[in-house]
Parts: structure tokens; C-alpha cells; sequence
């Protein structure tokens, strides 16, 4: 399942696309029109570089990123229970993006 700010993201960008062909249908040359394409497609750029696979984020950052946000600390004890995997970085545990938190009793990664 995606998080929500990236489905919110995603659909922020179908609507600039629909009023660009919107606008587009009533004139070709628009330069509105065009203007929101290029801001329409810097999005799509940028959404695609947060959800790259193998994107690394500190806890803090992982765990603002949860829907719902939960605590730092509480990462990192996901991380010592051996719930959620990470890697020590230079300063600190990296996470992956796209790690999920294992229940309890789960041995499989």
C-alpha cells in the first residue's frame, strides 16, 4: 500500500494534467497551459525520485514518513527487537523506504 502523501502527490499531478488538456483543447497555444505541464512534470520527477527503490532514510525520517506518524524512539526499538531491518550508516541506522515493521513471533525477513 502506498502512504498517503505519495497517493495525494499522484493525484495532485493527474489534476495539473487534466487542466492542461483541458486548457490545451481550447487553444494550442496557451502558455498557462504550458507552464503548468513543466510544473506537472518537475512533480512527477521528484515523486519518482522519494518512492526510488533502495532510497534510505534516518529513523526520524522513516518515522515521520508512517501513516500515522509514529515516534523515533519507537523505530529504533523496532530496529533492537530485530522487527525492522536497517544497516548502520556513518551516523547512524539507515532504513530502507519501503521496509515494513515485522509482527511479533514472525522469524522470516
Amino acid at each position: 500500500m502506498k502512504p498517503r502523501w505519495q497517493m495525494e502527490l499522484e493525484e495532485g499531478v493527474k489534476q495539473l494534467e487534466a487542466e492542461v488538456s483541458k486548457r490545451k483543447g481550447v487553444s494550442q497555444f496557451d502558455p498557462v497551459a504550458d507552464g503548468i505541464a513543466y510544473a506537472a512534470g518537475e512533480f512527477k520527477t521528484r515523486l519518482a525520485t522519494l518512492v526510488a527503490p533502495g532510497r534510505e532514510l534516518t529513523p526520524a525520517e522513516w518515522a515521520a514518513e508512517q501513516d500515522p506518524p509514529i515516534a523515533e524512539q519507537t523505530v529504533r526499538n523496532y530496529i533492537r527487537q530485530g522487527r525492522l531491518e536497517a544497516r548502520r550508516g556513518p551516523t547512524g541506522f539507515l532504513i530502507l523506504a519501503n521496509a515494513r515493521v515485522r509482527e511479533r513471533g514472525t522469524d522470516a525477513p
